[in-house]
């Protein structure tokens, strides 16, 4: 079996879902497993400086259910 690894520093759940087509596309077959891993750069305080990453909770939450249900 091959480890595919995939991270993206700095995303967010909602740039996640823009790429997620793109990141599964160039798998050659389907995952046997998937690990997601996204919270902290959407946790970023909305008055920081980056407030470019943050991401309300409700958003995070559905952004979250949807990545899966893409997935699967």
């Amino acid at each position: 079996a091959d480890v595919v690894l995939r991270g993206y520093s700095g995303y967010n759940t909602r740039w996640a879902l823009r790429v997620l087509d793109r990141v599964l596309s160039s798998v050659d077959s389907p995952p046997a497993a998937l690990t997601i891993f996204f919270g902290a750069n959407d946790a970023s305080l909305p008055d920081r400086s980056s407030a470019f990453q943050h991401v309300p909770l409700h958003e995070y939450r559905q952004n979250l259910i949807d990545l899966i249900a893409r997935i699967k």
